[in-house]
C-alpha cells in the first residue's frame, strides 16, 4: 500500500562551510604505514633509503666527472706532480666549481645509508624473532604431548 507523502526538505539546517567528506585520509595513511611498519618494518627504511641513494648519485656523478676533467688538465699543464697531487689538486678545483655538490651528495649518501643499514637490522631483527617465536612453539608442543603420554 502506498502512502502519499509531501517531502519538504526546506526546514533541514544547511551548512555553509561547504562540502565535508567522511573519509579520514590522514587517519588511514597513519594506519597503513603502522601496519607496514609492524609487518614489515625493513620496508619502512630500506625503500626511503634506495630512493634517497639514487637521488645521492647524480651530484656525486658530476663531482667525479669535474674531478676527472681537471685531473686530466692539471697532468697535461703539469707532468711533473704526481698522481696524489695532481689528484688532490683535480678535488680542489672540482670543489671550487660546485661545493654543494659535495656536500649534498655526501650527506645524502651518508643518510641512504643508514637508512638501508636501518633496514637491514630491522630485517634480520624480525626474522631473529620468527625463529624464536617458531622454536618457542614447538617445544611447547613438544613438551604438552610428552605429558599427554
Amino acid at each position: 500500500m502506498e502512502i502519499p507523502a509531501h517531502l519538504d526538505w526546506s526546514l533541514q539546517k544547511r551548512k555553509d562551510s561547504g562540502r565535508q567528506s567522511s573519509m579520514r585520509v590522514m587517519q588511514k595513511i597513519a594506519s597503513t604505514l603502522f601496519s607496514g611498519f609492524i609487518f614489515r618494518p625493513f620496508l619502512v627504511f630500506i625503500i626511503p633509503g634506495m630512493a634517497l641513494l639514487l637521488i645521492s648519485l647524480y651530484p656525486i656523478a658530476w663531482t667525479l666527472i669535474h674531478t676527472i676533467r681537471y685531473y686530466e688538465r692539471i697532468s697535461v699543464a703539469q707532468p711533473h706532480l704526481s698522481f696524489g697531487f695532481a689528484l688532490s689538486e683535480a678535488v680542489a678545483e672540482a670543489f671550487k666549481l660546485s661545493p654543494h655538490s659535495f656536500l649534498v651528495g655526501g650527506f645524502a649518501l651518508i643518510f641512504a645509508l643508514q637508512l638501508i643499514s636501518l633496514g637491514i637490522l630491522a630485517m634480520q631483527s624480525k626474522r631473529y624473532f620468527e625463529d624464536i617465536f617458531h622454536l618457542g612453539t614447538t617445544i611447547y608442543r613438544h613438551n604438552r604431548e610428552k605429558g599427554d603420554e
